[in-house]
């Protein structure tokens, strides 16, 4: 079995943006908050960026979102990357579509070859609920 790789970057954003000409990314907006203007499930779409090192040959990645406090596995995304030289990083910029049930705390678990490098907590909550005053002038 080859080495497990070493994450040197795990963000959830918005989108990722590559450019072109240098094979750079643009993060943009990253969180770790998600308010369910919508309600109950709510459908997240986002982004996730991941660079890491020190894997050799072709090594498989999941990255699944699991409600911490229960255990409980809602969605997983599966892949591969190859490492071509364990010294030059491996990117992966990965569109995710997420599914809430309910208000909680979430984590996005990057694994590589079935072992978790790295979770992303997410925390989902419904919006603050204001006062809105029936008094009309």
């Amino acid at each position: 079995m080859s080495p497990i790789p070493l994450v040197r970057s795990f963000v959830v954003c918005e989108r990722v943006l590559m450019d072109t000409s240098t094979g750079m990314p643009s993060l943009v907006n990253i969180f770790n908050r998600v308010i369910a203007l919508d309600g109950f499930p709510h459908t997240h779409t986002c982004a996730a960026f991941v660079s890491m090192v020190g894997g050799h040959g072709k090594v498989s990645i999941a990255l699944k979102l699991v409600d911490l406090a229960r255990g409980i596995t809602y969605s997983e995304y599966t892949g591969e990357t190859i490492f071509v030289d364990p010294i030059e990083p491996a990117q992966m910029a990965l569109c995710l579509i997420l599914r809430f049930p309910g208000p909680g705390l979430y984590g996005l678990e990057l694994e590589a070859n079935k072992v978790i490098l790295a979770t992303h907590r997410l925390v989902v909550e419904s919006p603050p609920v204001t006062a809105h005053s029936e008094y009309s002038t």
